[in-house]
């Protein structure tokens, strides 16, 4: 019940997040995201740690290199496309007991 009740409450925030982070981005189209693999997060076991999704932590580094438009879906060498962490048009493969976040990130004014 406890990885259920974590899953759905990191859903509704990633999505209200992502709602907000859309509009802004068509205020301000030079706005990118970033996926975040939270691996220190409170309370995450070692075997949590141990067993994280490869593809979330590849995501994370992929994207804190080079981040993607707000509009634009992370795409995930499986072909999965999420619009962020715990995106409910996935399945529970990317989705259940994950711990990621989306992170906006503005470019370095040159």
């Amino acid at each position: 019940a406890t990885d259920i009740a974590r899953t759905e409450v990191s859903r509704v925030y990633n999505t209200a997040y992502w709602e907000q982070s859309s509009e802004a981005g068509l205020r301000y189209p030079v706005l990118r995201k970033a996926w975040d693999h939270v691996d220190d997060a409170p309370g995450l076991s070692a075997h949590q740690r141990r067993h994280s999704r490869p593809a979330h932590i590849a995501m994370d580094r992929r994207t804190a290199i080079e981040p993607i438009p707000v509009s634009e879906p992370f795409v995930f060498s499986d072909g999965t496309r999420m619009q962020h962490p715990h995106d409910p048009s996935v399945g529970a493969k990317h989705t259940v007991g994950c711990r990621c976040r989306m992170r906006l990130v503005t470019p370095d004014p040159e």
